[in-house]
Formats: C-alpha cells, sequence, structure tokens
C-alpha cells in the first residue's frame, strides 16, 4: 500500500505547477488506496488542507494508513462478503 503525501504544494516541484491543487485549493494533501479483501482497488481515502501540514512524518503517515485500512475493512465486509447481494441490487432499474 503505497500513499502519496504533500506537505506543501509550492515547495513540492511536481505539484507546484499542477491545476488540481490550485482548483481545489489546498496546499497539503494526503491520499492512500482502498484495496479491498478480493484484491480489488475501490478508491482512496484524501485528506486536503488548505494551508501547508507537516504530514509526512512517520506517526502521521500511519494514523492515515490506519484509517485507510479501517476503511477498506469495513468496506471489504460490506461488499466483498456477499457479491450476490451487490449483484442483485446492480441489476435493479435506476430512475430517471
Amino acid at each position: 500500500e503505497v500513499g502519496e503525501v504533500i506537505d506543501h504544494v509550492d515547495a513540492d516541484i511536481a505539484w507546484q505547477r499542477h491545476p488540481v491543487p490550485r482548483f481545489y485549493g489546498f496546499k497539503s494533501y494526503a491520499s492512500f488506496p482502498l484495496i479491498l479483501s478480493d484484491g480489488s482497488f475501490y478508491g482512496t481515502l484524501c485528506a486536503i488542507d488548505p494551508e501547508p501540514r507537516l504530514i509526512s512524518n512517520a506517526a502521521t503517515v500511519a494514523t492515515i494508513e490506519g484509517f485507510a485500512n479501517d476503511v477498506t475493512t469495513i468496506l471489504s465486509a460490506k461488499l466483498c462478503a456477499a457479491p450476490e447481494s451487490i449483484s442483485a441490487s446492480a441489476s435493479r432499474p435506476q430512475a430517471g
């Protein structure tokens, strides 16, 4: 599990001119993948802040990774344990 952590967009050469931080107005960012128990990619757990923050330290990264693991555990229990209920709900006609 590899995440992306940026303490200060303006100090990170890869992100200084990237349009996404400008569009959303964030200066610090963290994102960690959510990989379900069946190995499928669900999405990411992200945190953004309009101010620069020191979030790349080991304790903060471990905390956010822990949150991502907790979310993955919950999602896996709901989505991977009963695939028949997911396929049944997916086959229902949608409004609109």
